[in-house]
């Protein structure tokens, strides 16, 4: 369907389809308090083997003024959170078609940083007249690699792991 927006396989990777072959999504949201956030993704089809797309989601929390306990200000730092999104689609049968997308993770706030691994696994089923579809995505299964803090205070950070299924 050339209807279909490759930014869709962020949320399920089985949506990517090999009619956005060469498609280039690319997103932009300033917000209030310095807050911007950006998705920036590319999709291209290999027909004998699958779907790939490659992509980067960003957001960008802003400048902090950095203060002692006394209010006293030593300067600025900033926070981020990055993820890489290297996305494999391939079809199973006519119908249904099967996607994963491997997710590293980087975290960055003011000294602190962390570093992580999901994925991101689905299946969509498309009817061949296409007037039903349905899709499920198990998201976000993975752990954090590297702790933000080190020592005794280190502690891992869960990954908010996430099932969805929709259909319309």
């Amino acid at each position: 369907n050339d209807t279909l927006e490759a930014g869709l396989a962020y949320y399920n990777p089985a949506f990517l389809h090999p009619s956005m072959n060469q498609q280039l999504v690319a997103n932009y949201v300033n917000y209030i308090a310095d807050i911007n956030a950006g998705y920036v993704l590319y999709a291209f089809d290999k027909p004998a083997i699958g779907t790939f797309a490659a992509g980067v989601h960003y957001l960008n929390y802003g400048n902090f003024i950095e203060a002692d306990e006394e209010g006293n200000q030593h300067g600025t730092f900033t926070a981020a959170d990055y993820a890489l999104n290297l996305i494999y689609n391939r079809s199973l049968t006519a119908n249904i078609r099967a996607g994963l997308n491997l997710k590293p993770i980087y975290s960055k706030y003011e000294t602190y940083s962390s570093f992580g691994l999901a994925a991101d696994l689905g299946i969509s089923y498309v009817d061949s007249a296409g007037l039903f579809s349905a899709g499920f995505v198990l998201r976000n299964m993975g752990t954090q690699l590297t702790n933000y803090a080190k020592g005794e205070y280190s502690e891992k950070e869960v990954v908010p792991f996430d099932f969805q299924i929709g259909f319309s």
